[in-house]
């Protein structure tokens, strides 16, 4: 080991290191900031349009937005808290910005933010699983790039196939990148269904993060701001 380790070339670690941790920064912050952009956009130009029917372009949008490796879900989720509410309220709501009790159409619009959310996150699932990861998963360079037959990946399969919502397969399919682990499990051959029951924790983190857009939507609002300063 020490042998191994007096080859090892410094200078090269660092220089390896220092590229991981821009490619993290860009991935994390400036794509994920970027991607507000496009949504706030998004829902200055759908505000005077019906419900249906943003509905119908938001889905589109996050089901497009979900299936880019390199775009992770909870821009998507603050972005349903923002825009649903947002639509349901009518204008003398938006303007009465000086009472701190939210009308009840903003509550139905986040209870109908959250549960699009979710059905969007599990559609994602089965579209990366199913569409994506099972047809890359027939080539075999494919495979043995992922090394489906080193002990990590043999470990992780283990731990995805056994039966229910266990504490390891939430970990591995929730704590792990949406769609790289959701790709993964379709080249791995695994039963969509099991990784459907194994990603229900995720709604632990749908809510809060809907719910977190909506409190931006209300942050003129007087007792709002505290919760809205958490983005």
């Amino acid at each position: 080991m020490r042998r191994r380790l007096a080859k090892v070339h410094g200078g090269s670690v660092c220089a390896k290191v220092t590229l991981l941790g821009i490619a993290y920064l860009v991935l994390s912050v400036v794509v994920a900031k970027a991607i507000l952009v496009f949504l706030s956009f998004l829902n200055a130009i759908l505000t005077p349009v019906p419900l249906g029917a943003v509905l119908g372009i938001f889905a589109a949008v996050g089901i497009a937005m979900f299936l880019v490796p390199i775009i992770p879900g909870v821009p998507v989720y603050i972005c349903a808290g923002v825009l649903i509410p947002n639509v349901m309220l009518s204008d003398e709501e938006r303007a009465d910005v000086n009472n701190p009790t939210a009308p009840p159409s903003f509550w139905l619009g986040l209870l109908i933010a959250c549960g699009l959310s979710v059905a969007l996150k599990f559609a994602a699932i089965v579209l990366q699983q199913e569409v994506i990861g099972r047809r890359l998963g027939r080539y075999v360079a494919v495979r043995a790039a992922c090394a489906v037959n080193s002990r990590f990946i043999r470990a992780a399969r283990f731990v995805l196939t056994r039966p229910g919502c266990s504490y390891g397969k939430a970990a591995i399919l929730v704590g792990g990148p949406d769609w790289p682990t959701s790709v993964l499990t379709g080249i791995l051959r695994l039963p969509c269904a099991q990784m459907l029951a194994g990603s229900t924790p995720v709604v632990a983190l749908i809510v809060p993060s809907t719910a977190l857009g909506a409190c931006l939507l209300m942050a003129r609002r007087p007792g709002w701001d505290a919760a809205a300063s958490l983005m």
